[in-house]
């Protein structure tokens, strides 16, 4: 191999690596700067290579999303299709590095475990629908409401057998979908809402109550704040080391 040859090769190689960084980092701001919209009404960017874990130890690979319309967990089928996940007894969820566990027919992703493992604090992405009706104002009194919308009237894709390749060329020409966090705690088959009045609905006692009082007003918690839950999930559920 002469010289020009072996300087060729290796200007080839230089490219191809610098194209392959280029390529993962636009994918990366992709994800970074992700908005749902009413065209594309999902937690995650795109569907993702996952893992879904079986009561009975078995495990299935997919491309999977949550829905955020009642948090739905789909993947995309043999037709190119997006289609909802009817696993059994799903113990569960990988997307990407992310785990996700089912509960009440929610697909939650899973933040914290107990000590004993017999509780989980969780996080789920909530849509804001009226924000998103109010951001339009005429949309919004087309829809003859001032209160309660049927989230069915904004026509939210991905919701039954919609060829994935033909939502996402339209992704970005829906209407932006407002999302916050909101976390919850769940222990058995019990799921607390995260907030100083979710939690002190389970006390029993006057007594609990008190005391629960006096732990967030010690601790000033902002329910927004993962780190904050996170602190109170620590104190009432000793989480693992």
């Amino acid at each position: 191999m002469t010289i020009r040859r072996v300087i060729t090769a290796m200007i080839m190689c230089i490219a191809s690596f610098a194209l392959a960084q280029a390529t993962t980092q636009n994918e990366k701001d992709k994800a970074d700067t992700y908005r749902p919209t009413t065209n594309w009404p999902y937690v995650n960017a795109d569907f993702q290579e996952g893992t879904l874990l079986l009561a009975d130890s078995t495990q299935s690979r997919t491309r999977m999303n949550i829905h955020l319309y009642g948090s739905v967990l789909q993947c995309i089928d043999a037709e190119g299709k997006v289609a909802r996940v009817t696993f059994p007894d799903l113990l569960e969820i990988r997307i990407g590095d992310k785990k996700y566990v089912m509960t009440k027919g929610r697909t939650m992703q899973l933040i914290s475990v107990s000590s004993d493992g017999k509780a989980m604090m969780l996080m789920e992405l909530e849509p804001d629908f009226d924000e998103l009706l109010r951001s339009n104002s005429s949309y919004y009194m087309n829809m003859g409401t001032t209160a309660t919308v049927k989230v069915q009237q904004l026509n939210l894709k991905g919701r039954a057998n919609e060829k994935h390749d033909e939502m996402k060329e339209v992704w970005y020409d829906g209407r932006a979908i407002t999302t916050k966090c909101q976390y919850y705690f769940l222990k058995g088959t019990e799921l607390i809402t995260a907030s100083r009045n979710g939690k002190l609905a389970t006390c029993r006692t006057s007594l609990e109550k008190k005391n629960m009082k006096a732990l967030h007003k010690k601790n000033k918690t902002d329910w927004d704040s993962e780190e904050d839950v996170r602190k109170i999930f620590n104190i009432l559920f000793r989480q693992k080391p």
